[in-house]
C-alpha cells in the first residue's frame, strides 16, 4: 500500500478535506464501518462530517447528497466485490460537479474510475475477502495528516476533550505490586 501512494494526490486529497464545507463518507458492507470511524477521527478537526452506516441505505445518501454542491466533498469507500449503490450515487454526485475521492484498492476499481482523486490500499486476505486492516491504516495516516494540517487542532482537540469528560471514567490507580 505505502508504494502505491502517490504523495502529491495525498496532499491534493487533505486539502479537499480541510477546505470542504461539508464532506460525506459512504461506503457499504464493510467499508461502512471504515467510513464510520473516518467520520469519527474526521468530526474532530472539521465540521459538517456525514456518514452513512447502512443505515436507510443508498435513498437515505441519497437525500443527504442531493443538496451538495461543489464546495463539498464526498468520500467514496470500496472494495471488491464493490457495492452498485456506492458507484450509483458517486456517478449522481459526479454529475453535480461535487468533488469525489475514493479509497479502493485498485485504478481498474469503479470506483477509481469515477473519482477525482483516488487512494490505493492493498487489500488481498488469504482468509476473507479483503483486509480492512491496510484500509483502516490508510484512514488513520489521512486522518492524521489533516489534523497535522487543520488551524487549531489541538485546541479542537482538547475542547471536545473537556466536552465529553462526563463520560469519560478516571483512571483508577490499582497499585498492582511487583
Amino acid at each position: 500500500t505505502r508504494h502505491k501512494i502517490n504523495p502529491e494526490v495525498c496532499k491534493k486529497v487533505v486539502k479537499l478535506i480541510l477546505e470542504a464545507e461539508h464532506i460525506y463518507i459512504i461506503g457499504y458492507g464493510a467499508s461502512s464501518f471504515l467510513g464510520g470511524l473516518m467520520g469519527h477521527a474526521l468530526t474532530t478537526f472539521r465540521p459538517n462530517v456525514q456518514y452513512s452506516l447502512g443505515s436507510g441505505g443508498p435513498a437515505h445518501s441519497a437525500r443527504q447528497l442531493f443538496r451538495f454542491t461543489s464546495k463539498d466533498l464526498v468520500i467514496a469507500i470500496g472494495f471488491p466485490r464493490y457495492a452498485t449503490d456506492t458507484t450509483t450515487i458517486i456517478t449522481q454526485v459526479k454529475s453535480k460537479g461535487i468533488p469525489v475521492v475514493a479509497i479502493t484498492d485498485v485504478p481498474s476499481s469503479p470506483l477509481a474510475q469515477i473519482a477525482d482523486y483516488s487512494l490505493y490500499a492493498q487489500t488481498n486476505s488469504h482468509y476473507s475477502a479483503n483486509s480492512e486492516s491496510v484500509v483502516l491504516t490508510l484512514i488513520e495516516a489521512l486522518c492524521s495528516a489533516v489534523a497535522h494540517q487543520a488551524k487549531s487542532s489541538i485546541d479542537n482537540a482538547s475542547e471536545m476533550a473537556e466536552f465529553m469528560l462526563p463520560w469519560l471514567k478516571k483512571k483508577k490507580n490499582y497499585n498492582i505490586k511487583k
